[in-house]
């Protein structure tokens, strides 16, 4: 294969990677800041929160995280082949 349709495939995918995984860098950031807190109060702050959110939603991930795990990379994704001439 050429490598002018793979590079048009890679800039596509680029581009609807991005934003995703720009979040998700965002997110682990702000998780790292959260989890290594020297602060005694603010971890004492951070646990009671944990524990709080896991009594009302049991079922959710304690750091609100569905959104990375339950994605479905391929929704919506798939490009539609053009007819065979």
């Amino acid at each position: 294969m050429l490598p002018y349709l793979a590079q048009g495939a890679l800039v596509a995918y680029e581009q609807t990677r991005l934003p995703r995984t720009a979040r998700i860098q965002l997110h682990a950031r702000e998780r790292g800041k959260i989890n290594n807190t020297t602060s005694s109060l603010a971890r004492f702050t951070r646990d009671i929160r944990y524990r709080i959110k896991k009594l009302l939603k049991p079922n959710e991930h304690t750091y609100g995280i569905e959104w990375i795990y339950g994605h479905d990379v391929t929704a919506g994704t798939r490009a539609k082949e053009p007819a065979a001439a």
